[in-house]
């Protein structure tokens, strides 16, 4: 959808780009441990379990996204308990509507005082509101977060630590092992 992107380290020699939400509908159907992905021609095959499925592919060389990484040091991270922003978000997400004409106006908005981080779901009109105390002052005071970027930070283990960096003009959230861009 083009609104996030998510990065996870994987030993593979394969290098392209292949449409995310068919491989997600694959992977959440199949009951397969392990999924080949080969390159045919211009595509990839899928191997997962019985199911064969071939994929358009778009070479490295056409990217025109590249993940950004992390900044250093603490001057755009937002300090919070982990466990408590998976859950404000988790519980703002309820009031995001599934609708795909204006996906870019939903979301959840987050704006900063000196102590609290305030969450809004953001519609047409805004039906959930939780509130979560900051560890450290803001680096910001108001960012619309896509609810597809919510929905990804949502899926996080909220045992891990999460660090969630709001820049200019994108928002990363970086665990150990994976990294999500929106």
């Amino acid at each position: 959808d083009d609104q996030v992107a998510i990065s996870v380290p994987l030993d593979t020699p394969f290098q392209g780009a292949i449409p995310g939400g068919t491989l997600l509908q694959l992977l959440k159907a199949s009951m397969a441990r392990d999924v080949d992905i080969s390159v045919v021609g211009d595509g990839v095959l899928l191997r997962a379990a019985n199911a064969k499925m071939k994929l358009s592919c778009m070479p490295p060389d056409s990217f025109l996204f590249e993940m950004p990484a992390p900044t250093e040091g603490d001057a755009n991270k937002l300090c919070v308990d982990t466990p408590s922003l998976l859950w404000a978000i988790d519980s703002c997400l309820r009031s995001v509507p599934n609708e795909s004409s204006n996906a870019e106006q939903l979301g959840i908005t987050l704006i900063t005082d000196d102590e609290n981080l305030h969450l809004f779901s953001t519609n047409n009109t805004t039906i959930s509101y939780v509130s979560v105390l900051l560890e450290a002052p803001p680096v910001f005071d108001r960012v619309t977060l896509p609810a597809s970027f919510c929905k990804a930070l949502a899926k996080t283990d909220p045992k891990k630590n999460i660090i969630l960096e709001i820049n200019e003009d994108h928002a990363l959230a970086v665990t150990d092992n994976a990294t999500i861009f929106g």
